[in-house]
């Protein structure tokens, strides 16, 4: 078997494996539905229609064709010159073997190489794993609120990384 590589930028089908994993994962974990599907579809289609801008970058997980995992950074969409690290999703044949660790490391080097001042992130209450990996790497929890946004309702975080 083909050992899991990681490159960066754009892969044909990115769009549509991203947000199935996002999908799957968020409907298991929280019950949500085709609202949040649908927004992660089009604000995925709308980052890729920018890529190629200096303050974004995308990082892949892949065996051959087959997308296993990912991380974007956004570094235009907050404004103040702000990172937004968006879509880290690992599939579940993936966790466990520090791929999200190398993940992780490159977009945070990249964050640092753009020499944004911060870099957010907004996940879901529950996820440990992803929560010990964002804090292993500088992030801390800014703000938490329970919100119905997507049908059910989940406690929302929002974590900091502040540059060194």
């Amino acid at each position: 078997m083909p050992q899991i590589e990681i490159t960066t930028g754009y892969r044909p089908g990115l769009i549509g494996v991203v947000t199935r994993h996002f999908s799957q994962n968020f409907w298991a974990h929280c019950g949500f539905g085709a609202a949040f599907e649908m927004r992660v579809a089009r604000e995925l289609a709308d980052f890729v229609e920018r890529i190629g801008a200096p303050n974004l970058q995308v990082w892949v997980a892949h065996r051959g064709d087959d997308v296993l995992g990912s991380i974007f950074i956004d570094g235009d969409n907050l404004g103040d010159h702000k990172g937004h690290l968006r879509w880290f999703i690992l599939d579940p044949e993936t966790r466990g073997q520090g791929i999200g660790d190398k993940l992780m490391t490159r977009a945070m080097a990249f964050c640092d190489a753009r020499a944004f001042p911060e870099t957010h992130l907004w996940t879901i209450k529950g996820t440990d794993a992803a929560r010990k990996l964002y804090e292993r790497h500088g992030f801390e929890l800014a703000e938490e609120y329970d919100g119905d946004q997507w049908g059910s309702v989940a406690t929302e975080q929002r974590f900091v990384r502040r540059s060194k």
